[in-house]
């Protein structure tokens, strides 16, 4: 006959209770211990981009159009369409999380509106709420893809033509016209000498759809340039509104056709200024 002590019984399920209660905390102390360097929580990885991106306007390289923009791990564009510069592409984080699978930028579509008092274009927080998304690789730093995809409003000027880098800048100063065929100085068209082109056919600009909501009016001005055969080229933005205006005006005047200017008899390549009227469409 075989007889338990009762200590004895008591002892072992003490010890059990110890072991479980250890081995519950050690597990994942070891696990953490043997993580390759680098690696970081989800938790430090959230506090770590909204420290540096929330509360900020970012801009997505390309300026795509749409509220919902997708990445993958390396940072590429996921479908999307290409949009305009002072309307498309741009988000005010209002947070950032992160998941197993993906880190989201949470926020709302920002537009560029121009402020003639500082001669600069300006964030205009008004838009739809607006995610973009950057999908996770075990292999792939997240951080990478964001930086490849992602620009601060400093780093714009490498991403547009010249004639925006002023109104970036502040530098509202206008340079001289060129041929951008000749390089030369191109004279600007004169009432006075009989130089003024004479438009045969005007398109007049579509309103983006995206700033109906906002009533946006306000007018562009551009110096375009009529070469001999009477064809336009925007040279220079003089006046912008921002709010993807400038670029439906400078759409419009592309596909404008001119009587050129003459001298003698023949064409004459001179530069004017334009101007161009929005308001919402009723």
């Amino acid at each position: 006959m075989i007889r338990f002590r009762c200590s004895e019984l008591s002892l072992d399920r003490s010890s059990l209770l110890v072991m479980e209660v250890t081995m519950r905390f050690l597990i994942p102390l070891l696990l953490l211990l043997q993580a390759p360097s680098g690696i970081i929580s989800d938790g430090s990885l959230r506090d770590t981009l909204s420290a540096k991106y929330a509360k900020k306007l970012v801009t997505v390289r390309g300026f795509p159009s749409g509220t919902r923009l997708q990445f993958d791990a390396d940072g590429a564009l996921i479908g999307g369409l290409p949009g305009v510069f002072t309307l498309d592409g741009h988000l005010h984080v209002d947070s950032v999380n992160v998941a197993p699978d993906r880190v989201e930028f949470r926020g709302h579509q920002s537009f560029l509106e121009y402020n003639s008092k500082t001669k600069k274009l300006e964030e205009s927080v008004g838009g739809s709420r607006m995610t973009v998304e950057f999908a996770r690789k075990a292999s792939v730093p997240v951080e990478r893809g964001i930086e490849a995809a992602l620009v601060s409003f400093d780093g714009l000027p490498k991403l547009v033509p010249p004639y925006w880098t002023k109104f970036l800048s502040g530098n509202g100063e206008l340079e001289t016209v060129i041929d951008p065929v000749t390089g030369r100085a191109v004279p600007r068209a004169s009432e006075d000498q009989g130089l003024v082109p004479k438009a045969v056919k005007q398109t007049s600009p579509i309103y983006p759809k995206s700033v109906l909501p906002l009533g946006i009016t306000g007018t562009v001005i551009l110096r375009v340039i009529v070469d001999e055969s009477g064809k336009p080229q925007v040279a220079d933005i003089v006046t912008p509104v921002g709010y993807g205006l400038d670029q439906a005006a400078i759409d419009a005047v592309d596909q404008w056709e001119f009587e050129p200017a003459r001298k003698d008899g023949k064409g004459v390549k001179v530069y004017f200024r334009v101007r161009v009227n929005f308001s919402p469409p009723r």
